[in-house]
């Protein structure tokens, strides 16, 4: 199957083009979950700058930025002297943004470090926008007054805040925090053209069970707001919806933890999550269908979960199209498609088919591939030696995470090189105590699969005996959970792997649906990831049928959902394939990104595309694309880096290698 969506690198904006130097640089902060949003109705791109959220309006077709955003929002404090979570220096710095639609109103949230969250509508920061002065004599035009803009959401949630979450028809916003707790917000649906609530002040109250006396108001009629609270039990950095069409009450939320724990919540029944999800790799597995006790030093954190619209997905006709390989088939239930990456990778690199092509064909050096792509990764993550990029590190870059915290403070600039040894040479997959799923095997993808689950690493301080992984899928269900047939797959991604389970909704599939799988998606097969580095960006475009994972090291992957018959299933499965990986080295004159972490990944319609007033928005609905007289849209997806460089990409169908048609550039 040819790639079904292209990816065309349109633009890099080097910030050091943007600000000539380190002071004029607006602060970004690191090891936060994701500070960039497009809005999907204006041609709005949002950073979050310590405490600030800067607003820009970038440039068609590059896609470049101003030096000064064309509006700065400084989010309110609920209360003054609020303690930090994780960041003492700045307690109400921004920890995530989200633009989503909440009933037909756009909305930019952001979550803090102090626990605040934060609510704006879109509608209103563009109309702030629009009242500037115009341009005159040549001087840039003043922005509007930031404090038009109300905030109709405004309230704390005890401690650090993290995860987001919006469901546009049933009207909630959910909020995780490191209590351990999720808020859930639910606005009545009286009136569903605007938001119930029309300022701070806004009374909400708290449901403790849907059983209670006093809550049968909720989940039908709703007459009235409500608050909802889940107890966990870890730190929580991520939370979804089903936004497909499929749950149109949204009754179902998906909550992923730091300890590798995927919650299945259902807000009609939310004292306890009706299913628990474990999936992971261990040195100490004994039975694969059980989690162990772990207390190694692999972390098991689960950084997002996805429902997946099967209606976006890519129909192919053979096991090879779907997931680009004949999977390796790993106990309990896994098909593991790790050695389907190395084509893109290699690709990525060369950027000329037959040398990707040469992979299968044993004619690519594994251990030469190793060590450039670890050269070029790991200059993303390692020691920083401009004296520009020392100065950055003094006030930016002080936190790093850990097993129990989503950061804890340590200088970056004594921050090991997470993919050279100390010699500064890159490490190939040969090497004594490294990974041992090398190349070899991806002359013959579909072969035996015992030394290819089984894959050893060494423990972290060098001594001592390599840890032998082997995978685990653990699933538990609340014994008043009603399975439902007509469940929705979803993707899971883990620090170092991603997961597509079938039915998740649906225990009869426990341990006998495939689950297909990827470990360490971004990097090649051989490179050994540090300890820090986790897949904590993630974003899905169900209108093209492909979701995005990227992490702070710099890269990020692009997958292709799709759909596929096998004689030993009478359901269909789902699966996935990496289609890009981005950003590829020479694709840029500009190499800055090479010296910093991501910060943000963001997706959105290209500008004349963006969706408008009086439409209903299809891609909330499944549909695969949103027919245009040009044919179908196209998305740009831009990365932020912490020296303020933008990657900037058109993802789209138009034809791969190809550049956008004359129709196509209309705006």
């Amino acid at each position: 199957m040819a790639k079904a969506v292209s990816c065309v690198a349109i633009n890099a904006q080097p910030g050091s083009e943007r600000f000539l130097s380190s002071v004029e640089k607006p602060l970004l902060k690191h090891w936060r979950c994701d500070l960039t949003a497009l809005s999907k109705k204006y041609n709005l791109y949002f950073v979050a700058c310590d405490a600030a959220i800067h607003v820009y309006q970038p440039q068609f077709p590059n896609q470049t930025l101003s030096k000064t955003p064309a509006l700065t929002i400084h989010p309110p404090t609920t209360s003054p002297g609020l303690k930090a979570g994780n960041d003492p220096g700045s307690p109400h710095s921004v920890n995530r943004l989200l633009v989503d639609f909440l009933g037909r109103e756009e909305v930019l949230l952001a979550v803090c470090d102090d626990g605040d969250v934060v609510g704006y509508r879109v509608s209103e920061i563009q109309h702030a926008l629009e009242k500037r002065q115009p341009v005159t004599d040549g001087k840039e035009s003043t922005a509007g007054n930031s404090s038009d803009i109300r905030v109709f959401l405004h309230r704390n949630v005890g401690l650090s805040a993290w995860g987001l979450a919006v469901h546009r028809d049933a009207r909630l916003i959910a909020i995780s925090a490191n209590t351990a707790e999720i808020t859930v917000i639910a606005y009545a649906l009286a009136d569903v053209s605007t938001c119930r609530s029309e300022s701070s002040d806004s009374v909400l109250e708290d449901v403790i069970s849907v059983d209670d006396g006093e809550s049968q108001d909720f989940p039908f009629p709703r007459r009235r707001d409500h608050v909802i609270t889940l107890v966990g039990r870890f730190n929580i950095p991520a939370i979804s919806f089903d936004n497909n069409g499929t749950d149109p009450t949204g009754r179902w939320l998906f909550s992923s933890s730091i300890k590798g724990e995927t919650h299945l919540w259902d807000l009609y029944s939310p004292e306890t999550p009706m299913r628990t999800i474990r999936v992971g790799r261990c040195d100490e597995v004994t039975v694969p269908t059980q989690k162990p006790d772990c207390m190694c030093h692999v972390e098991h954190a689960s950084w997002s979960a996805m429902f997946v619209d099967t209606r976006s997905c890519h129909q192919t006709y053979s096991v090879e199209d779907a997931l680009g390989m004949d999977p390796n088939r790993v106990a309990p239930c896994y098909w593991d498609v790790t050695l389907a990456k190395n084509t893109v990778i290699v690709g990525s690199r060369r950027s000329l088919s037959d040398e990707a092509a040469e992979i299968a064909e044993g004619g690519i050096d594994d251990i030469a591939l190793a060590e450039d792509m670890a050269m070029e990764i790991s200059s993303g993550t390692g020691d920083t030696t401009s004296e520009e990029s020392q100065s950055e590190s003094a006030d930016t870059n002080t936190e790093l995470p850990n097993s129990q915290s989503l950061f804890i403070p340590e200088s970056l600039l004594d921050f090991p090189n997470p993919f050279l040894t100390s010699s500064d040479t890159a490490v190939a997959p040969s090497s004594p105590g490294m990974v041992v799923d090398s190349l070899e095997t991806s002359a013959s993808p579909g072969g035996d699969t015992d030394s290819d689950d089984n894959y050893m690493i060494p423990e972290l301080d060098g001594d001592g005996p390599p840890l032998y992984l082997q995978s685990y899928c653990e699933m538990a269900t609340a014994s008043n959970h009603q399975d439902q047939p007509q469940s929705p797959p979803c993707i899971i991604v883990t620090k170092e792997e991603i997961y597509l389970l079938q039915r998740p909704l649906d225990s009869a599939g426990d341990l006998s649906d495939p689950i297909i799988t990827m470990r360490r998606p971004l990097l090649p097969t051989g490179i050994e990831p540090h300890e820090t580095d986790r897949n904590c960006y993630a974003a899905q475009i169900p209108e093209l049928g492909i979701f995005i994972v990227a992490s702070p090291m710099g890269k990020a992957a692009i997958f292709s959902l799709t759909r596929f018959n096998t004689t030993e299933h009478h359901l269909p499965l789902y699966g996935f394939r990496m289609d890009h990986l981005v950003p590829r080295r020479g694709e840029f004159k500009c190499e800055e990104w090479l010296h910093e972490r991501l910060v943000g990944v963001a997706v959105g319609p290209v500008q004349g595309m963006l969706d408008t007033e009086d439409q209903e928005v299809e891609s909330r609905r499944g549909s695969s694309s949103k027919e245009r007289s040009s044919g179908p849209r196209r998305w740009r997806l831009m990365m932020y880096y912490t020296n303020h460089t933008v990657l900037s990409y058109e993802l789209g169908k138009f034809p791969e290698g190809g550049s956008p048609g004359v129709g196509d550039l209309v705006v």
